[in-house]
């Protein structure tokens, strides 16, 4: 199966992290995403490399506080808006 785009990725991020009533944090989302085959172990690479590249506060472990969904919504969205 050939790697979705990062767009497509933050995409299917962005509705999971919608859905999710249990969250902690973008990296935890993605795990969970790759454990229920949403994505593949490729993607969740690929994913994981591009959110640590690109969140901001990257001195810190989490970049949002724990479990805060809408700065990591907003962030998701104009992340997929610049590689639109």
């Amino acid at each position: 199966m050939p790697i979705r785009t990062n767009k497509v990725l933050l995409t299917i991020t962005l509705a999971t992290l919608n859905e999710s009533t249990y969250y902690t944090g973008l990296c935890h989302l993605i795990t969970e995403m790759q454990k229920y085959n949403l994505i593949n172990d490729r993607e969740c690479d690929k994913l994981d490399r591009y959110i640590t590249k690109h969140r901001p506060n990257k001195g810190k472990i989490y970049s949002w506080p724990i479990g805060n969904k809408p700065p990591r919504i907003k962030w998701l969205k104009q992340q997929i808006k610049l590689l639109s």
